[in-house]
């Protein structure tokens, strides 16, 4: 789609991009909520580093890790 295109534009100077996840409603909107996996963790840590909240088609984005499930049922 063209937003997982306009993510790996803005996320890819970091470092290398595995794969972007764009989670999805049942009518194919988004959700607002996206995973990145980069190739190496040193890519991640830039990509956190340079882009902690950003402003993007009017919307304010919000940069983190991505929890396990199992961490965030013991919060």
């Amino acid at each position: 789609s063209t937003f997982t295109n306009e993510l790996m534009d803005i996320f890819e100077h970091h470092g290398a991009i595995k794969f972007v996840n764009v989670l999805r409603n049942e009518d194919n909107t988004c959700k607002g909520i996206a995973f990145i996996r980069f190739e190496t963790k040193e890519g991640s840590d830039k990509a956190l580093s340079a882009l902690p909240n950003f402003w993007y088609n009017g919307r304010r984005v919000f940069v983190s890790y991505a929890e396990n499930r199992e961490n965030r049922r013991k919060k």
